[in-house]
């Protein structure tokens, strides 16, 4: 009689470990916020673990990588979810955008765009982490990441500036943007943010 009533609560407990689980696929599973599966996203981009970011991003959308808190439709770089998995083996150069200041092209291979406008700090310890709510980080760049991507969830990771001498203008904001598809949360796009000319 105990035997079954042990075997029983292992079962339970066995099933409810299973259903809290990710997708296999790798996929964000079914009832993940947007904050766990931006969160996901941070940890793969700080151990540069692309095919994590893969299964994360939106099969039909892909990622649009922007530089800069103004979000470029027409310039800034869209990365089909196939495509995201091998970016870092990729010694290609793309263009990402434009510079602010000289509006020329940002033309670098993944790494090196990934070190200057995706990772540059350690955005996976930021002491302050927002939700769908007005930016933490800005300057005299218009943000218009809400605006673009109407209905999404926006997840800012935000470190602010550690420089005295720079009156805390060496602050950096990381947008992540989640849409939704068939009840799961995916990364469509990857928004940059520092203080610029």
């Amino acid at each position: 009689m105990r035997l079954s009533h042990l075997a029983r609560g292992l079962l339970i407990l066995l099933a409810t470990a299973c259903a809290g689980s990710p997708a296999s696929d790798g996929a964000p599973s079914t009832g993940q916020s947007a904050r766990a599966v931006a969160d996901d996203v941070i940890v793969a981009l700080a151990t540069h673990d692309m095919p994590r970011v893969a299964t994360l991003t939106h099969p039909a959308r892909g990622v649009r990588f922007s530089p800069y808190p103004f979000v470029d439709t027409t310039a800034d770089r869209v990365v089909p979810a196939r495509d995201v998995a091998t970016l870092w083996q990729l010694p290609t150069v793309a263009r990402w955008g434009s510079f602010d200041g000289s509006g020329e092209p940002i033309s670098l291979p993944y790494p090196a765009y990934h070190a200057r406008f995706v990772y540059d700090v350690d955005f996976r310890h930021a002491p302050r982490v927002a939700v769908d709510s007005q930016p933490i980080g800005h300057g005299n760049s218009t943000n218009n990441i809400a605006d673009v991507y109407r209905g999404a969830s926006i997840v800012e990771y935000h470190v602010p500036g550690r420089d005295s001498s720079m009156a805390g203008m060496d602050w950096r904001s990381l947008w992540l943007v989640l849409d939704r598809r068939q009840s799961r949360w995916y990364l469509v796009g990857i928004v940059h943010g520092a203080w610029t000319i």
